[in-house]
């Protein structure tokens, strides 16, 4: 009976203890983990969270181009989301998915805009999406590509492709007019799958115009390519790289170009529809982080630019093999050549 009382004694202590911490302000951690999610549930009406623009810097140390945010809309981290480390991070890796071929580039005075997309993947399994639309700013002579970027836990690529097309259009009349539209996305209501959000600007000699955004109710179909995957590889690659999905193997691509890269990947995933990819899945990735894919299985990387460091054994003339570590299925997207057909 003596020992009895000593445990009920004992949780009494405890839950007074309790009690008078959850009683100051301070120091209750159910009020703070209930801000936490009060604030991701407000980023989560809104079409995207951060919009930056990413350009090319030589390094004093290296004289290799490194990526830098320019720009960046809204301009600080709300004080929430610096409780987050982690949503930091992947800010500041953001311009390592926007030039994953930083080192390769020079300046060049013609370039065509291209637009790709990459994937955040966090800690507790969540996903942001990062869209890009490379191109050249303007002016005259050979010049550096810039990279306008937006972040959204939104998965619909036409949606924001039709964003950063308008995005393209204002900045090509004047870069001061890019921000303002960005505040007017951020602001509008956020619409519910199937649905439409119109969104109201102003636009000097034009006046007030009204863009209109829809949201797909199935979004996971409606951004896919197959004419750039079904050109790239072959059938026979392309029921191994299919067997090695279902499969749940190591999936690692690559390529020359990065639009046709995005767009492979994501046709990749979409033949696995109505199914889901669970597992890790980074659709563009430097080279000098492939390192990374090592310890990661299952899982579907996309590497760019090509070749990859020989120490990956990645191929050279279009061919899918095995590498010496186990389950591993590399290719090297290359556009085919068509062969004329028997009349």
């Amino acid at each position: 009976g003596r020992t009895q009382a000593g445990v009920l004694s004992f949780h009494w202590q405890r839950l007074t203890s309790v009690k008078s911490t959850l009683t100051r302000p301070d120091q209750n951690p159910y009020k703070t983990n209930a801000s936490i999610r009060s604030s991701s549930v407000e980023r989560h009406r809104r079409l995207f969270e951060y919009f930056v623009v990413v350009s090319l810097q030589k390094s004093k140390s290296s004289g290799h181009y490194q990526p830098e945010v320019t720009q960046q809309f809204p301009p600080k981290l709300e004080q929430s989301f610096k409780l987050l480390k982690e949503t930091e991070d992947q800010l500041k890796s953001i311009p390592l998915f926007c030039f994953p071929d930083a080192k390769d580039w020079e300046p060049v005075d013609n370039y065509p805009s291209e637009m790709f997309s990459f994937v955040l993947t966090g800690i507790d399994g969540s996903r942001r999406f990062g869209y890009c639309r490379r191109l050249l700013p303007s002016g005259k002579g050979k010049r550096l590509p810039e990279v306008y970027c937006i972040i959204s836990h939104l998965g619909c690529f036409n949606l924001f492709s039709k964003v950063l097309d308008e995005v393209e259009r204002r900045r090509a009349l004047s870069p001061a007019l890019v921000q303002p539209f960005m505040r007017a996305i951020m602001e509008a209501q956020f619409p519910a799958p199937g649905k439409t959000v119109p969104i109201k600007t102003f636009l000097p000699g034009s006046g007030t115009e009204v863009m209109e955004l829809c949201r797909p109710s199935d979004s996971r179909l409606e951004h896919v390519d197959f004419e750039c995957l079904l050109s790239s590889l072959s059938l026979k690659q392309l029921l191994g790289v299919f067997s090695s999905l279902l499969l749940e193997r190591r999936v690692i691509f690559t390529a020359d170009k990065l639009s046709s890269l995005s767009q492979c990947c994501h046709a990749v995933v979409a033949l696995l529809y109505p199914f889901v990819w669970q597992h890790t899945y980074i659709p563009v990735l430097p080279c000098d982080m492939l390192d990374m894919s090592v310890h990661q299985h299952p899982s579907l990387w996309v590497c760019c630019p090509a070749p990859c460091p020989t120490s990956m054994n990645c191929p050279g003339g279009g061919q899918q093999y095995d590498t010496s570590i186990r389950a591993v299925k590399k290719i090297y997207i290359k556009k085919q050549q068509k062969t004329p057909t028997k009349t």
